[in-house]
């Protein structure tokens, strides 16, 4: 009988370990579920996959009711429910074109462009991002689009079709078009504001429960199963 003891006494640790395993899966279950709340930013280059992303319901500046020529800076470029304002980081705006399809130009090289959103926040902004020339011709020059959260995305060849665009998870406060060459303007077409589509992020509190829902039925599972031993 003595050398059965010893058996039995390692057997009498498997529950401690198990609801030790348990308190460490429930740990771990919402460390997961708060991490999914910490903010975070995705980036496209792709136009189809950014409006896949968002609600449908989004507000698309073309530029074409301001016309071409010299415009102010700042500029109130609002719509859609959303307050948005562009301003040059030097001298004025110079809207060029192709047709009737105006594009948001400056009137200085190397000036960068500034969109600034207030009162209901957007959580996705894209659009076109390229430059152009002093005649108003797409070159094929690199440019940077920064986002409020510093994010960037970095075009190294352009055209008018250059599409970038960034989703988040909190409201977005303004959007920074650079452009490092000298001899270009930087030129945005179809700017796309809205909201970043969140039916397919769980609920922190759901991934949370859930994993400390199956932890709490080991638990039991393993005191039931103790419950029912006897030990000699």
């Amino acid at each position: 009988m003595n050398l059965f003891r010893p058996s039995v006494r390692l057997n009498r640790c498997q529950p401690f370990s198990l609801v030790l395993f348990c308190v460490l899966f429930c740990g771990i279950a919402i460390l997961a579920g708060s991490n999914a709340a910490i903010a975070g930013t995705i980036t496209y280059t792709s136009q189809s996959s950014f409006t896949a992303a968002i609600d449908s319901g989004y507000f698309t500046q073309t530029f074409n009711s301001i016309g071409f020529g010299s415009k102010p800076s700042p500029m109130d470029l609002s719509g859609g429910g959303y307050t948005i304002s562009a301003a040059t980081t030097k001298n004025t705006f110079y809207n060029t074109g192709s047709g009737l399809d105006v594009w948001l130009s400056t009137n200085e090289s190397a000036t960068g462009i500034i969109f600034t959103f207030s009162g209901t926040l957007p959580t996705a902004v894209g659009g076109n991002f390229f430059l152009s020339n002093s005649a108003g011709n797409p070159t094929g020059g690199p440019i940077t689009v920064e986002l409020s959260d510093s994010t960037q995305i970095n075009l190294a060849s352009t055209s008018s079709t250059s599409f970038a665009g960034f989703t988040s998870d909190v409201g977005i406060t303004s959007l920074t078009v650079l452009t490092p060459n000298a001899p270009d303007y930087a030129t945005v077409n179809d700017l796309i504001v809205g909201q970043g589509a969140t039916s397919a992020v769980p609920e922190p509190s759901s991934l949370a429960l859930a994993g400390c829902g199956i932890a709490g039925a080991l638990v039991m599972a393993a005191r039931r199963r103790w419950n029912s031993r006897s030990v000699v």
